[in-house]
């Protein structure tokens, strides 16, 4: 099911996971240093999106469920590294918060409006699910992503927690809106920090004498 403006899709029990598919909750565990040794925190975040490329979760799927046949161990043992290749032990998920949250750490409202027309390439803003209809029980308003706070997760783990319904499936990006984000993200982790802005050293262009001056 597709909602209205085709942004979004329901997830279906049993499908595989989806690029830009929004998850809720889930527990982050860290593991930290005390007087006392290891200690393991855990982080609840309401809201999650997944990060991983979308042709990686397919290919995980279907080794997942491919069968090791019975016959020579040589005919196996390849079953099986072919199966290993495809299966994928972690996923990337990126932090979900509201547009409120973040409008606290972007201070102005012009640093907002970049947010939420997605022109802050720290940011990837995504609209609400419909309410009602299809999407009963699944609605989640606004969501706002912090390409800063990504965290993985392990995917056995993950359907676990999903299976037990402690972590529930609600719904994902419909094409090109989860290109989009890809791109976006993409974009992020590929950015470089120059020494001097261009700007700066033209100023600074301008301002010595010419030649002979």
């Amino acid at each position: 099911m597709v909602d209205p403006e085709g942004v979004y899709k329901l997830s279906e029990p049993g499908e595989r996971l989806h690029q830009g598919e929004v998850l809720a909750p889930v527990i982050e565990r860290q593991v930290g240093l005390d007087g006392e040794g290891e200690q393991v925190l855990e982080f609840e975040h309401k809201f999650v999106v997944v990060l991983t490329q979308d042709c990686d979760l397919e290919q995980d799927f279907r080794a997942r469920a491919e069968v090791i046949p019975d016959g020579p161990p040589a005919e196996r043992e390849a079953a099986q590294i072919k199966r290993e290749n495809g299966v994928l032990h972690h996923v990337l998920l990126a932090v979900a918060t509201t547009a409120n949250v973040v409008k606290g750490r972007v201070k102005t409202d012009r640093n907002m409006e970049k947010v939420l027309q997605n022109k802050d390439e720290r940011y990837q803003y995504l609209a609400g699910s419909p309410v009602g209809g299809a999407f009963f029980g699944r609605e989640f308003g606004p969501l706002v992503l912090d390409f800063k706070r990504v965290f993985s997760y392990p995917l056995d783990q993950l359907r676990r927690e999903m299976d037990a319904c402690r972590t529930r499936r609600l719904a994902y990006l419909t094409t090109p809106y989860a290109e989009q984000l890809c791109v976006r993200f993409g974009y992020f982790c590929q950015r470089i920090a120059l020494p001097q802005d261009h700007a700066r050293i033209t100023r600074v262009q301008q301002a010595l004498p010419g030649p002979g001056g």
